[in-house]
């Protein structure tokens, strides 16, 4: 990502609300209501030492916070509405996924890989259930 630091110093930087994931999206959505353009250069090379800063976590506590900052970018930037139609529609996403995977586990060539998967829906799953209960009750 660049972009000059004038941009940035007028929008105050990264929102801290956001730690390691969702940061970017946050700041490309207010660079866009500023009235700039954000694009996209194919050509671009970039080498990226993945998971460094991740270095100490499990994929599921990656999996986790990856989740949670989305949640975090719809609270900050949707309606309520929208926000409970994103919800359900990733919920039935999540169930159905959950349920397809395990009937399909028995037969599949690369079981870690399915269990993975497995543990990545629960963890969105549960996270949405939070955030769900934490909207009822305030």
């Amino acid at each position: 990502m660049v972009t000059r630091a004038e941009i940035i110093k007028r929008l105050g930087g990264f929102n801290e609300v956001f730690f390691v994931y969702g940061e970017d999206q946050d700041l490309c959505l207010k660079i866009r209501k500023m009235g700039y353009e954000i694009g996209y250069m194919d050509f671009a090379v970039v080498v990226h030492l993945g998971a460094q800063s991740e270095r100490g976590s499990t994929e599921s506590e990656v999996w986790a916070k990856k989740s949670l900052a989305e949640f975090i970018f719809y609270d900050k930037h949707y309606l309520p509405a929208t926000i409970n139609r994103i919800y359900r529609s990733h919920m039935l996403k999540a169930y159905w996924r959950l349920f397809t995977l395990q009937l399909f586990l028995p037969f599949s060539r690369n079981k870690e890989e399915v269990k993975a998967k497995l543990i990545k829906y629960r963890i969105s799953l549960k996270t949405m259930r939070q955030k769900v209960q934490k909207q009822q009750k305030g």
